[in-house]
């Protein structure tokens, strides 16, 4: 999960990521990453503390839903002094190279050299906002079709078009689409799902079974 935080105070706890890892005495434990970039180790590999994060993660993608336009707005800023920062300094280093001055080529490059840096700066938050966007998106549509995609397993074809690795994924996940795991998707995989689970309900196919 990526951070959605919006302030300091949220950052503090936020868990962007989740995951199972062998601990030094080679026991399988759970291992939590926070926003600021910490670690919590050797967490017990339970019911209790799953759900715990599970609980969080939820809150935290509903947050970042109602947020979606403040991440949107970032990105279009971000997209923006982007183009802006890219013909700034393209001008800046032409003139440079036209001046006839010394010194005054030396500043329009110095100019043109801290513009470009600022540009990649905007550029680099850009990327990681349109990212966000994606994400959010991606849980929404999520939230929005959860009843017919936790029965995914019902229909016999719901899984056509996806990847082997991601069909494996998703049988023998006891909740593929919780927010823990949600990131082993695109939202292009569960529009996919989603469209076969249509075809599925509309032509009502009956299936040969396996001896």
């Amino acid at each position: 999960m990526k951070d959605y935080s919006t302030n300091d105070q949220e950052k503090l706890n936020y868990i962007t990521n989740f995951k199972k890892v062998k601990n030094s005495s080679g026991m399988t434990t759970y291992e939590a990453t926070f926003a600021d970039g910490k670690k919590f180790k050797n967490i017990c590999c339970d019911e209790e503390n799953l759900k715990k994060i599970v609980e969080v993660q939820e809150s935290q993608a509903e947050a970042g839903i109602k947020n979606t336009k403040i991440f949107m707005n970032k990105k279009k800023k971000n997209g923006i002094l982007t183009l802006a920062g890219i013909v700034i300094s393209g001008m800046l280093f032409d003139l440079s190279q036209r001046s006839q001055l010394d010194n005054y080529s030396t500043y329009l490059l110095a100019a043109g050299t801290i513009t470009f840096g600022t540009t990649l700066y905007e550029f680099m938050k850009y990327l990681k906002n349109s990212g966000k966007v994606m994400e959010l998106r991606k849980i929404k549509y999520r939230n929005d079709n959860l009843d017919e995609l936790s029965k995914v397993n019902e229909y016999e074809n719901a899984l056509v078009g996806l990847s082997n690795n991601k069909k494996k994924n998703i049988k023998k996940s006891k909740d593929p689409f919780s927010i823990i795991e949600i990131n082993k998707y695109t939202k292009k995989d569960l529009m996919t799902i989603m469209s076969n689970i249509k075809r599925e309900k509309t032509y009502k196919f009956s299936y040969q079974k396996n001896k």
